[in-house]
């Protein structure tokens, strides 16, 4: 593992509940090679028969990128392991939204309830108080991670929707926000309780827990439901008591994904420099390239470490027990983010090219008159291979481009203008993974695209 300047290992390790902010210059060239092994990014050649590397999302000069991949890697899920996979329209749904409103207002009355039921005891029977009150958090945790085991299964099994899934979460990941405010209040609580201490440990693995619940892409869901933000497709994806969501918000992509087979709530010997290592090795490029501040929290089983970076953000949680990322949640400026090879079709005077990506991320369409160059503004629908429906997720606009998610299968683009239509086929590229052992054979090359229809 990498070793950090000794100086500030041992600031680290001062305390084992940490809190640790570190500024730091963008590391390395641009045009250096990363530590993982990722070449040095080169103008690809020129395209000429739909299959060369290409650009960027947003236009810009053509980039090479090694197996058709973004270099910054993402936690995944394990390639056979896949229990159900959808790309799924949310829009404004007054029922939910009242729901998690009328959920939330309670929690949050059940919260000032707490505070003044403590706060007007003393003595033992305060201290009675806070240690029950911690004790209902607790029991808390684990009905959340009940209700979320419970909905990734029966997302996986077929009994519900994405979008029904991604309420669920959302409703857990709102109940989770009001249990960290109540800990936090509780917390403060105790620190001004005359001879009583609550340990600090307690606390901290209460907290890490709850942050498990949470994500940008569910806090962005909520909005979606309430009306607050445009309707947006999530890309959904689960495993066994598994998840990841990925969804466009204005011109960035959010991530999150929670890998509960690397989560063993074991261990307790875990330090901050070890976390901070375990983020360093499992994502090399945002480390050694890009990184501009890092944040380490946590103790006994679990620890979050904070990475602000040139194109985004990397929040990673790291198990004591399996020494595993066990979750992250991330976010990328989309134009910061490199597609593999194209594929081009004409048809009708319409080229349609298609710069591919891996599942969950942004691949861009591009649609241009084939006999002028010029942009054209037409309909785009996207459909897996091997299924007949295609469903409309845009317009490329007076630009003629457009980006949304990439499935995991297969997939076909069409764009439509009038009687005018052409089709492109695209293979999803390899995902860039934190853990090349949840790839499967396949996803070792850089894969190949299908002919354009």
């Amino acid at each position: 593992m990498r070793s950090l300047a000794v100086a500030l290992a041992a600031l680290l390790l001062l305390s084992s509940v940490v809190g640790l902010s570190v500024a730091d210059p963008v590391a390395g060239d641009s045009a250096s090679p990363a530590a993982d092994g990722t070449p040095a990014i080169t103008p690809a050649p020129e395209a000429t028969d739909g299959a060369t590397d290409a650009g960027q999302l947003g236009g810009g000069a053509p980039r090479q990128i090694a197996n058709g991949t973004d270099r910054y890697r993402v936690l995944d899920l394990q390639s056979g392991s896949v229990t159900g996979n959808s790309i799924d329209r949310a829009t404004i749904d007054l029922g939910p939204s009242l729901g998690l409103d009328s959920n939330s207002t309670a929690a949050r009355l059940r919260t000032l309830e707490m505070v003044e039921r403590v706060e007007a005891a003393d003595g033992d029977t305060r201290q009675r108080f806070i240690l029950g009150e911690l004790n209902r958090i607790e029991q808390g945790v684990i009905t959340l991670q009940s209700r979320q085991r419970a909905a990734i299964t029966s997302y996986g099994d077929g009994d519900i929707s994405g979008k029904q899934l991604l309420i669920r979460l959302a409703q857990i990941d709102e109940t989770a926000e009001e249990l960290e405010r109540r800990r936090a209040r509780l917390s403060a609580l105790a620190a001004d309780t005359e001879d009583f201490a609550v340990d600090q440990s307690r606390l901290a693995a209460v907290e890490r827990e709850l942050d498990t619940f949470s994500g940008p892409v569910r806090t962005y869901a909520v909005r979606v439901l309430a009306g607050d933000a445009p309707p947006t497709r999530f890309a959904i994806a689960t495993g066994e008591n598994s998840v990841v969501l990925t969804a466009i918000r204005g011109e960035r992509l959010i991530r999150e994904a929670y890998r509960g087979d690397r989560r063993r709530r074991t261990g307790n010997s875990m330090d901050p420099e070890t976390a901070l290592n375990i983020t360093a090795e499992s994502y090399p490029s945002i480390w050694d390239r890009t990184r501009n501040s890092t944040e380490v929290v946590g103790s006994g089983d679990s620890f979050r470490v904070s990475v602000s970076h040139a194109s985004g953000t990397l929040t990673a949680f790291i198990d004591s027990g399996s020494g595993d990322v066990f979750k992250e949640f991330q976010t990328r400026q989309v134009d910061s983010m490199y597609l593999g090879p194209t594929r081009t079709n004409v048809r009708d005077d319409l080229r349609l090219t298609v710069n591919r990506s891996y599942a969950g991320a942004p691949f861009q369409v591009q649609l241009t008159s084939a006999s002028t160059g010029a942009p054209v503004d037409a309909n785009i629908t996207v459909g897996l291979a091997e299924e007949e429906r295609s469903d409309f997720v845009g317009r490329t606009g007076t630009d003629g481009v457009l980006r949304t998610l990439t499935p995991r299968e297969a997939f076909t683009v069409t764009a439509i203008r009038g009687n005018a239509v052409v089709i492109v086929r695209v293979d999803p590229a390899p995902v860039p993974r934190v853990y090349a052992d949840d790839a499967d054979a396949n996803e070792t090359s850089t894969g190949s695209l299908t002919p354009g229809e």
